[in-house]
């Protein structure tokens, strides 16, 4: 379990492709659930822009402008 976790969670931040264990090569994230599905689509568009681009958009010096 922690294997399928820690590989999934990197497999989708960095986008990857297949992380390992049940959701390896050999099957896929249909066995997620749907709150699993939401978290690994935030960590791919986080992976996707960048983590100091996501940090941006949350400080208060960014929307003073």
């Amino acid at each position: 379990e922690e294997i399928d976790a820690l590989s999934s969670a990197v497999a989708l931040v960095a986008n990857i492709g297949p992380g390992l264990g049940n959701v390896g090569p050999m099957s896929n994230y249909a066995n997620l659930n749907d709150f699993q599905l939401w978290v690994g689509s935030i960590a791919m568009l986080v992976g996707r822009l960048e983590l100091l681009t996501v940090f941006v958009i949350f400080t208060p010096h960014f929307w003073r402008r």
